[in-house]
């Protein structure tokens, strides 16, 4: 609410969600005094189709991807090539696997030439 100039229609939008959020609290004797004192919907949220479309459109923009999708030539040598042809080649290295301290005792003892 700070946030928001004292007197405006959006002050008055808030305070009527709050009053609304609270109603729980309160007790009415009839439906009609409940209808009267609390806030009507309508007044709250907006029914205009076009900028809850925009409102959509917004919310989704951070996830939205753009692009073109790959095409591939028909040409009959594209066609004959493998899946193999594909793939990165090379050779695939295997994970370094760390050495204990005996093995590395072990390896030193090597170097050196000792029995």
């Amino acid at each position: 609410r700070k946030f928001i100039p004292a007197g405006s229609p959006i002050l008055a939008q808030v305070d009527a969600l709050i009053g609304l959020l609270q109603a729980g609290d309160r007790w009415f004797e009839t439906v009609e005094e409940a209808e009267e004192k609390l806030p009507k919907l309508e007044t709250l949220f907006t029914s205009d189709p076009w900028k809850l479309k925009a409102l959509i459109v917004m919310s989704f923009a951070p996830s939205y991807m753009q692009g073109a999708t790959k095409v591939r030539n028909d040409d009959a040598e594209m066609a004959m090539m493998s899946h193999s042809q594909w793939k990165r080649r090379g050779k695939k290295s295997e994970p370094h696997k760390e050495k204990n301290k005996m093995e590395l005792l072990l390896d030193e003892m090597v170097e050196l030439g000792l029995p």
